[in-house]
């Protein structure tokens, strides 16, 4: 098939719009997709072939919305302060944008609402691939609080406890 796409260059998110399917297709390397549906799916599901990715996906709903963002599920490959795998969730439109979360392995994760109505998804892989990551995304109303901001932690399940927390009201707990 001549239009054959491979984990190695592309990646696949999956948007729901109101009642259909669209698929949106987006280098791996060097893109961004956009999506811009009010609610929808994003991920990456990994092979075990390719173990240098970049992947960069930006959310924006309507100006004065907020985006809300449920992990149904994340299984990134955790190694020393996530140098295999990360997945920086940034409160913007760029990774210069104050950081929500940084997150590696496979652990629950409470849900997440951006303080404006855009959010930057960075995600990078070094080294042995797990299987990924799935978010469902909508507008939402969530209330968004701050955590005091400290030197970076040492363990990398400790990571998600640090920067821009955001979500609907109640902290999330310490995931050992």
């Amino acid at each position: 098939m001549a239009n054959t796409l491979t984990a190695q260059c592309r990646l696949m998110a999956i948007v729901l719009v109101i009642g259909h399917v669209k698929s949106q297709l987006g280098p791996c390397n060097g893109g961004t997709g956009l999506l811009t549906a009010p609610e929808g799916q994003i991920g990456r599901r990994t092979s075990s072939v390719n173990y240098d990715m970049t992947c960069q996906w930006k959310i924006e709903v309507d100006k004065g919305k907020r985006v809300g963002l449920h992990f149904s599920s994340i299984d990134i490959r955790e190694c020393s302060r996530c140098s295999c795998g990360i997945l920086n969730i940034y409160d913007g439109s760029k990774t210069s944008s104050p950081m929500i979360d940084s997150l590696c392995g496979n652990y629950p994760h409470d849900d997440i609402t951006s303080s404006e109505n855009t959010v930057f998804l960075y995600y990078e892989v070094h080294s042995g691939m797990r299987s990924g990551f799935t978010i469902e995304y909508s507008i939402t109303s969530g209330h968004v609080v701050e955590i005091d901001q400290q030197a970076p932690p040492d363990e990398p399940a400790d990571i998600i406890q640090f920067g821009l927390k955001i979500w609907d009201g109640v902290p999330a707990p310490v995931i050992a």
